[in-house]
């Protein structure tokens, strides 16, 4: 079993640590299982198998073949899956260096863009930023705004406090 899955996994070009955020485990279970210092639960296995392409017999040792112990038909069938899971986690990576780069500079211009339209809307009530402020409150709960208004008051205590609630 062990060099099944040490051969497995590095035909896939995976390193024990790849593996194991795959498998939702630590590196040393992988470690483990391929020294034999721990055998591999079922469903760990059934995971494994999944991952690797290989038949749960093949990689336990008990199966040979060229296709690691599914048929031809099988190992083309977990191919494809195997492919369209990664075009998937591509597409993924791709969304989320995507959305990080919407934190930049641009997106900061398109909010603030957003938020002078809606205090034109509202009719140029107060100053922009005090605006700004009122749709940050906006999203907070009850008791938030209410811990919110009195370090306001702290900070400001001359200042005059309008509430809506």
């Amino acid at each position: 079993m062990a060099n099944r899955i040490s051969q497995l996994r590095k035909s896939m070009n995976l390193s024990q640590v790849d593996l194991a955020k795959q498998m939702g485990v630590g590196q040393s279970t992988i470690s483990n299982w391929e020294s034999e210092k721990t055998t591999i639960d079922s469903e760990s296995l059934t995971k494994l198998s999944k991952l690797l392409i290989a038949s749960a017999g093949y990689i336990l040792g008990i199966e040979d073949g060229p296709y690691n112990g599914l048929s031809e038909k099988q190992y083309r069938s977990m191919c494809e899956e195997k492919h369209d899971e990664a075009e998937a986690d591509a597409l993924i990576n791709e969304y989320e260096r995507s959305e990080s780069a919407l934190e930049d500079e641009s997106f900061n211009d398109y909010r603030s863009q957003c938020i002078y339209e809606e205090w034109q809307d509202a009719g140029n009530p107060g100053y922009i930023e005090s605006f700004e402020i009122g749709l940050m409150c906006e999203s907070l709960s009850k008791e938030e705004r209410e811990r919110l208004l009195q370090v306001a008051k702290l900070m400001f205590p001359d200042a005059v406090y309008l509430t809506k609630d």
